[in-house]
This record gives C-alpha cells, sequence and structure tokens, in this order.
C-alpha cells in the first residue's frame, strides 16, 4: 500500500471559472474536504483566473473549460472524468493517462500517485 502525504505539504485551493453555478458545489467540496490549510478562489475576471492558474503547479479539473485554461498556462492537468468529455479531450492531445474516472473506486489512490508524479 502507498504512503501519501501531499496534503500536508500542499496548499489545496478549490476555485471555479468564474461560472455563478460552480460557486455552490465548489463551496460544498471545500467543506467536505475539512482541511484547515484549504482555501476557495472565486474570480470576477479572466485575467484573474489567468493569475490564480499561473501560480499553480498542478491543476485537477472536473470541468473542461477549467482543465483548457490551465493547459493554456502550461500548468499540469489532472482530468476527473465526471463526463465523457474531459477524458475524450485529454486524449486529443496524447495526455489520456491523466484522466482519472471518478466512477473507478481506485480513484483516490489513481489521483495521489498523478499528484505525486506531477
Amino acid at each position: 500500500m502507498h504512503r501519501h502525504n501531499f496534503v500536508n505539504a500542499a496548499h489545496v485551493q478549490i476555485f471555479t471559472t468564474g461560472v455563478g453555478e460552480d460557486v455552490v458545489p465548489a463551496r460544498r467540496v471545500l467543506a467536505r474536504l475539512s482541511l484547515p490549510e484549504a482555501s476557495l478562489y472565486l474570480p470576477s475576471a479572466l485575467a484573474e483566473l489567468r493569475g490564480f492558474l499561473q501560480a499553480q503547479t498542478t491543476v485537477m479539473a472536473s470541468r473542461l473549460h477549467a482543465a483548457i485554461l490551465a493547459l493554456v498556462e502550461g500548468i499540469p492537468v489532472i482530468g476527473l472524468a465526471v463526463s465523457p468529455k474531459i477524458h475524450e479531450f485529454l486524449q486529443t492531445l496524447g495526455l489520456q493517462h491523466y484522466s482519472v474516472p471518478v466512477r473507478d473506486g481506485r480513484v483516490t489512490w489513481r489521483l495521489l500517485d498523478l499528484i505525486e508524479s506531477s
């Protein structure tokens, strides 16, 4: 069994791409994490979002636009494939191994392995 300590070493930031309908789910994710060092970032403009993304080392995205914007900024992406869109997008770029099907029971360990290797 793997031992992962990335949460202790990394600051987890939940963000939206500025779409209002994503705010409530983002707040729920933040609450469920129960990490004192975790935070929520809600950009009000594209320039703010770009600056935020440029400061990240890795982005885990469940929304296609978040994945696209992170990759445009040169930030590695781990796609949480809730729907086929993210997997298909990453596959077209030859990055399908960074797509994690959310319904996969091994998703947690797969994510941890990808985070540690990025």
